[in-house]
């Protein structure tokens, strides 16, 4: 049961002011927070408690050991990992906008640097770990609000890569996560590929060489080649095609905004013709 007074709580904050709220207020609002963080009701949910978990992390308003225990409380069992697998539940909400909130947490620890390597590789391995293990691909869910596991996921490992302590050895570990998200069994509508997109944007923009994204692209290239030579022109084949097309499409013109990465342009030109020809203009 919803605290009878939580939403009444957060409204008064964001209207009178978050720097009024006290330690001891920050303790309690916390701890309701996150036990309705994935509530189905999406005013309470996207209008109150995240904003709120927002305001209080871009305000430091958050002790380094607050800071620190939301974080490994979000990677938890009961919030990133709960119920995972499951699809088609409201569980989803809560792993969703457990990825939002630490995504918050990864942008704002760019300047506060509480982090350690140790606390940051795990977070990698976590974040990785949950978009494989995701099922639950739904966007926009009628009544209760936008579940959007695929996109608010691809925000906490765009956060991560543009972080410091990203390594080069967990450009590939990123690169897996996404293809992963590619290659579910679903057909995306809300923008998911869209915000995949910045991952690879953050990967590039922290020094990810071209080649290792050419090489990335002609990996998933082939696994849909494979994909027909298993299934022929299966429903699931076209499905998996069309979010791959719609991915490198949209990767292509946003690496063209900027006038930047011409061979990975062109590879995705390349990939993207072969794939017209097998269907339009086979042999």
């Amino acid at each position: 049961m919803i605290p009878i007074n939580l939403s009444q709580q957060i409204d008064v904050y964001l209207e009178q002011g978050i720097d009024r709220i006290q330690p001891n207020e920050v303790e309690t609002l916390l701890r309701d927070m996150l036990m309705h963080i994935g509530d189905a009701d999406p005013t309470l949910r996207d209008e109150r408690i995240y904003p709120m978990f927002c305001h209080i992390i871009a305000s430091d308003l958050l002790s380094p050991d607050q800071f620190m225990h939301l974080l490994h409380t979000c990677l938890g069992d009961n919030h990133l990992f709960y119920r995972i697998g499951e699809s088609g539940t409201d569980a989803v909400f809560t792993r969703s906008f457990t990825a939002l909130v630490l995504a918050q947490l990864v942008e704002r620890d760019r300047e506060r640097r509480l982090l350690s390597e140790v606390d940051f590789q795990r977070l990698v391995r976590l974040s990785t770990d949950y978009l494989h293990q995701e099922q639950d691909t739904r966007g926009f869910v009628e009544r209760k609000g936008w579940a959007h596991s695929m996109a608010h996921g691809a925000d906490l490992l765009a956060a991560i890569c543009r972080h410091s302590l990203t390594l080069e050895e967990n450009h590939a570990t990123m690169l897996n996560a996404v293809a992963a998200c590619l290659g579910k069994k679903a057909t995306y509508i809300d923008d998911e590929e869209e915000r995949l997109v910045f991952v690879i944007e953050a990967l590039m923009n922290r020094g990810l060489p071209e080649d290792s994204v050419i090489v990335w692209i002609k990996q998933m290239e082939c696994s849909l080649n494979a994909l027909h030579d298993n299934e022929g022109f299966s429903r699931n084949y076209f499905y998996t095609k069309r979010t791959l097309t719609v991915f490198l499409q949209t990767l292509y013109f946003r690496l063209a905004y900027r006038d930047f990465a011409l061979q990975t342009r062109q590879e995705i030109t390349d990939v993207l013709k072969g794939f017209h020809k097998a269907i339009y203009e086979p042999n």
